[in-house]
């Protein structure tokens, strides 16, 4: 039985295409038109912090972070698998797999990784006109980290923290 699944091909593809063509200054004033530009709502906004976004993929409990400091976004985590229940050699499997379909759908859309990270938590990086794009596999999840490229992580699973 797979316990982690990645969100849907098409969905995952649609949003790495926003992602990929979104021109945008990482204003917090344009998070509105962000937001419905991906198809996501508000569930949580802290004033000021971060902003806790529900897609609408049909996966409950999924929910995306935007941190804000100061008037600018810092970077976007995007969920892009179902969260392991629970730490296994099963789950870490089907993490690899997510992982790996993720990735591929990524290249279909983004062309080849710019950088390949190895590790305990391995990632791909996408350096984008618009910003940098790290899709990463840690122990429970796969996600996307797309920032400004001043706000890039090294370190991909220092956004996962």
């Amino acid at each position: 039985m797979t316990t982690v699944q990645p969100i849907a091909s098409p969905v995952v593809r649609d949003v790495l295409t926003a992602v990929r063509d979104w021109r945008w200054s990482w204003s917090a004033d344009e998070l509105p038109a962000l937001l419905a530009h991906l198809h996501w709502s508000v569930a949580v906004q802290i004033p000021d912090g971060a902003v806790l976004a529900e897609p609408q993929w049909g996966v409950p409990g999924l929910r995306n972070t935007i941190a804000v400091a100061r008037g600018s976004v810092q970077y976007v985590d995007i969920k892009l698998s179902t969260r392991a229940p629970e730490r296994s050699e099963q789950t870490l499997a089907d993490l690899n797999d997510a992982f790996v379909q993720v990735v591929a759908d990524a290249t279909a859309v983004l062309g080849p990784a710019d950088e390949s990270l190895p590790g305990a938590a391995p990632a791909q990086r996408w350096r984008l006109p618009n910003g940098v794009l790290t899709i990463t596999r840690s122990s429970w999840t796969v996600s996307g980290n797309w920032a400004e490229p001043q706000f890039a992580v090294s370190d991909p699973t220092a956004a996962l923290a």
